[in-house]
C-alpha cells in the first residue's frame, strides 16, 4: 500500500489553477491520501473534479479530506468528530476524522486511516495571541483524538494509521505502541501507526517531496509512504 498526506495552502488562499496542479501532483503519489486546508467549496470542487475517475472522496464538508483510489479500497465506515469550535478571526473550527478501509484484493486488510490539523501558533516562537486559548485548544484536540485512537486500537479490530498538520514538532505518543513512521523532529506535518486488530506494516519506506524534486505552489512538503500490509 502507498499513502500521502499533503497541506494544500488556504492562508493566504492559492489561485485555482494552482490547487489544482498542486491536487493533481499529490494524486500521482499514492493511492490514499489525507488533504488539509481543502477549505472552501471551490477547493472541494477542484479535489473532486482533477481526481475524478477512479477515485472517491470522503468529508467533503470539511477542510480535511481523505481521497482514496476505489480499486485499491472499500469503506467499511467513517467518523467526524469536531474537536472544538475556533474563534472568530482567529481559526476556524477543528475537526478528526477516521475511515475503516479494507483492501479490495484481501478485505482481511483493514485500517482506520485518521486525518487532522491542529489549530496554529499554540507552540509558535514567538507565542501567537490569544494564548494561552490556542494551547489550550490544541491540548483539547489532542485529547480527543487520543481517545479515538485508543478506541479504535483497543476494540481489537484496527490498525490505525494517522497523518495530519500538527503545528507542533514535538508531539507526544498517542499510545504507548505508536510508531512514528518518518522524522519527527523537523517538521509539523506527521505520520505515525498504531498496531490492533488483524494487520501490521512492514518494510516501510517514505519520501517529503521537496520543491526542487518537481513542483508544488503550497507551502507544504508533501510525504509518501509506502509499506506491506500484512496479516499477522
Amino acid at each position: 500500500m502507498k499513502f500521502a498526506y499533503a497541506n494544500i495552502k488556504n492562508n493566504p488562499d492559492m489561485e485555482d489553477d494552482q490547487v489544482r496542479s498542486d491536487i493533481r501532483k499529490v494524486g500521482s503519489l499514492a493511492g490514499l491520501i489525507g488533504w488539509q486546508e481543502i477549505g472552501e467549496g471551490a477547493d472541494h470542487k477542484a479535489l473532486e473534479q482533477t481526481l475524478d475517475k477512479g477515485w472517491d472522496h470522503l468529508f467533503d464538508d470539511l477542510a480535511i479530506p481523505v481521497s482514496f483510489q476505489t480499486d485499491e479500497w472499500k469503506v467499511k465506515w467513517t467518523k467526524e468528530v469536531k474537536t472544538h469550535g475556533g474563534k472568530a478571526k482567529v481559526t476556524p473550527p477543528r475537526f478528526v476524522v477516521g475511515a475503516c478501509l479494507a483492501r479490495r484484493d484481501d478485505p482481511e486488510k483493514k485500517i482506520v486511516y485518521c486525518n487532522t490539523h491542529y489549530i496554529s501558533g499554540a507552540w509558535s516562537s514567538p507565542p501567537k495571541d490569544p494564548m494561552p486559548w490556542r494551547r489550550d485548544m490544541w491540548k483539547q484536540h489532542y485529547g480527543i483524538m487520543q481517545d479515538l485512537i485508543k478506541g479504535w486500537v483497543n476494540d481489537g479490530e484496527h490498525t490505525v494509521i494517522t497523518v495530519g498538520d500538527f503545528n507542533r514538532k514535538d508531539v507526544p505518543k498517542f499510545m504507548d505502541s505508536q510508531k512514528w513512521i518518518e522524522n519527527q523532529n523537523n517538521q509539523i506535518d506527521k505520520s505515525m501507526w498504531m498496531p490492533g486488530g488483524t494487520v501490521k506494516l512492514t518494510d516501510i519506506k517514505w519520501n517529503v517531496v521537496t520543491d526542487d524534486e518537481t513542483y508544488h505552489n503550497t507551502d507544504h512538503n508533501p510525504t509518501w509512504v509506502k509499506a506491506n500490509l500484512v496479516v499477522k
